[in-house]
């Protein structure tokens, strides 16, 4: 679980060679979108759909960046 999420908060930031988390700024914004639409609920439905999609990303970047590590030397 701490590997879980120490991987989650290493994909979310930046990682030499792959930058920026290229979704971050759209999951921040998508919620103020769907309040502009239908208030605090779209804001919440449209956070619990996008997040999770989000943070699976962090944390499938952050492998990859592992995997390409031990690939490489």
């Amino acid at each position: 679980m701490i590997k879980l999420f120490r991987d989650v908060v290493r994909g979310l930031g930046y990682l030499p060679g792959y930058g920026e988390h290229p979704g971050l700024l759209w999951a921040a914004l998508f919620p103020v979108f769907g309040a502009a639409a239908a208030g605090w609920r779209g804001a919440v439905g449209v956070a619990l759909f996008t997040w999770p999609l989000v943070l699976i990303g962090a944390v499938d970047r952050a492998r990859s960046y592992d995997r390409d590590q031990r690939e490489q030397g």
